[in-house]
């Protein structure tokens, strides 16, 4: 009986270099994926801590309304802890003194 199957030419090895240029494109596609779960991570930590900070704002924002005591004590918190103007301005408090004219004065 003969065989009908077609013989087939064997299949030629890829070379080491083939290889390894595959090996070195499976590598950098697990990299790009590992690049973007850890940027995910990040982001879901990050979108986490400001809710807190909003949660805990809003309780504090809240408790000064209702508290003149604590409201004091939180500006003066405010106002020791804030170094930029730009973010006194936005509460209310008044800006810190140039420091170039505090080295003027010393003059």
């Amino acid at each position: 009986m003969e065989d009908d199957r077609l013989e087939q030419p064997e299949a030629k090895k890829p070379s080491n270099a083939d290889r390894i240029a595959k090996k070195k494109a499976q590598r950098e596609a697990l990299d790009n994926q590992i690049r973007q779960m850890e940027n995910q991570e990040k982001e879901r930590k990050r979108k986490k801590e400001n809710h807190n900070k909003f949660l805990v704002g809003s309780v504090v924002l809240s408790e000064a309304d209702k508290n003149p005591g604590y409201k004091r004590a939180l500006y003066d918190l405010l106002g020791r802890a804030l170094t930029r103007n730009a973010d006194r301005e936005s509460l209310g408090l008044p800006p810190l003194p140039d420091k170039k004219d505090d080295k003027k004065a010393d003059s």
